[in-house]
């Protein structure tokens, strides 16, 4: 699948806090390292655009669902 919006660690973040995961929890999810997953969170790296999509199927991350979250957490932000 092709998207449009680029994945950021901050995004990881806030779809780990909404789905009440923990790192390790959700590193296990989308099958990667604790570590890894940890740098992609803090923007240490920048994902490939392979595993960028790969970490999105498995979390059901379209555009949509996306763009959803970061308003969720931006309007959580105003209050």
């Amino acid at each position: 699948m092709t998207y449009k919006k680029s994945l950021t660690g901050k995004d990881l973040v806030r779809y780990r806090m909404a789905q009440g995961l923990s790192r390790n929890e959700l590193s296990t999810k989308i099958g990667i390292s604790y570590p890894y997953l940890a740098k992609i969170e803090t923007d240490q790296i920048v994902l490939y655009k392979n595993t960028e999509e790969q970490i999105r199927e498995r979390l059901g991350l379209s555009d949509y669902r996306l763009e959803k979250l970061r308003s969720t957490f931006k309007q959580l932000r105003q209050i």
